[in-house]
């Protein structure tokens, strides 16, 4: 809040460039402007900055490896690579490419039948696979967890939201959805590709679930395990899922009316977007963390500045990659910095500190205190937040209604 809205706020008011909270502009898109979009501001709209590296991270591995991509791409019809292309791959690439288009289509049929439009849904899986593309290189180059997903959707390097700002921008003027007066297939795509259904469940959800897959199927591959064991298991936890998931919905909203309540969150907000993009979007983007991006592209800084600010990421990852073969001492990852810029101190400060307790570790007791006490201690620490965070919210909702409404 200090850097990154209250002093770029403050000087920049004091030399003139701006005025603390222009007319018409509510507090939300002075945050997006003041402290993440404004060249003036604490990030200089560094969310395209990332959004181009994320980009090149996905083109230009491609380009310069095209004897190894190519025959690849080729299995899309021809014959698979040889063993020693990608010999711990967890399945074929025919079965890849195939999968990837046919859910590319059938996802857009879906969203046909949902009445969202054709051409925006189609127009947003496509800018997703390929983020999300670079977002994969970005892991196998840094291990960043962080690097196939994003941030919290209020922070600019959400690149999903990205998306649904050059699709605002750009996509709208030829089939317009909001600015005008709203109907049914309107109100879908923008739910359908705007932070809404399709950041929490395309953009938020599929891509975890496909990671986590093709590393289980990774897993039994290198464990000597039946992958037709590990897709049973794949399935099997599917159906439970889908079971839950259903049972809950009917449990909270039929047995115990949990919509009814305000405070109840996670029931409420759905019908809170919905009713958001209904009652304004006859007048422009109705939400304002999908109206920051819009305004920053067509207003403040503008499309030129998010043009350069592109060219930069593609600038960095491109001079580093080249830098890096030509001095193979300069150990930079561009994948690094992109993501360093993307989630800052609250990705790496665990990091270094974790990194600060294993030296620690290692001078006062040696390497058997740290194998035989310190790791065991940190991976419980993992798996057991992950298992209290389950626990949360098994009992989050109950506790929630018991406490406020007794």
């Amino acid at each position: 809040m200090i850097f990154l809205v209250l002093i770029p706020i403050a000087y920049t008011w004091v030399l003139g460039w701006w005025t603390p909270m222009p007319t018409g502009i509510w507090g939300y898109i002075c945050y997006r402007l003041y402290g993440q979009s404004s060249p003036a501001g604490g990030t200089p709209n560094i969310g395209w900055i990332i959004f181009g590296g994320i980009l090149t991270l996905a083109v230009f591995p491609i380009i310069r490896n095209l004897s190894t991509m190519g025959p690849i791409f080729g299995a899309l019809v021809g014959k698979e690579p040889s063993e020693d292309v990608d010999p711990e791959r967890p399945l074929p690439y025919k079965i890849a490419w195939w999968g990837l288009i046919a859910s590319i289509i059938l996802y857009v049929a879906l969203a046909t039948v949902a009445e969202v439009i054709p051409i925006w849904s189609l127009m947003w899986l496509l800018l997703i696979t390929l983020m999300l593309f670079g977002s994969y290189r970005l892991v196998a180059e840094t291990g960043g967890y962080l690097g196939y997903g994003f941030g919290h959707p209020f922070h600019f390097a959400s690149w999903p939201q990205q998306i649904t700002g050059i699709l605002l921008a750009y996509l709208n003027p030829v089939v317009p959805i909001v600015g005008i007066e709203p109907t049914r297939a309107t109100v879908m795509t923008h739910a359908f590709t705007s932070y809404g259904l399709g950041h929490g469940i395309l953009a938020g959800s599929a891509y975890g679930a496909g990671y986590i897959t093709l590393e289980s199927f990774k897993l039994g591959k290198l464990s000597n395990i039946s992958l037709r064991d590990v897709m049973i298991a794949v399935v099997i936890a599917l159906a439970i899922c889908l079971f839950t998931h259903g049972f809950g919905t009917f449990l909270w909203t039929l047995i115990f009316p949990i919509d009814k309540y305000l405070g109840a969150l996670f029931a409420w907000i759905p019908g809170l977007f919905f009713k958001i993009y209904v009652s304004n979007i006859a007048v422009g983007v109705p939400y304002w963390a999908d109206k920051a991006r819009y305004l920053n592209l067509t207003q403040v800084p503008g499309p030129i500045d998010a043009i350069i600010k592109l060219i930069i990421g593609v600038a960095i990852v491109v001079s580093l990659s080249l830098a890096r073969e030509r001095f193979p001492w300069l150990r930079i990852s561009p994948a690094g910095l992109i993501l360093g810029a993307a989630f800052g101190m609250k990705f790496w400060a665990p990091f270094i500190a974790a990194l600060m307790i294993k030296y620690i570790t290692l001078k006062v007791g040696g390497v058997r205190l740290y194998d035989e006490k310190i790791k065991p201690i940190m991976i419980g620490f993992l798996y057991g937040f992950g298992l209290a965070f389950m626990i949360h919210l098994l009992i989050f909702v109950p506790g929630f209604i018991k406490y406020h409404y007794g």
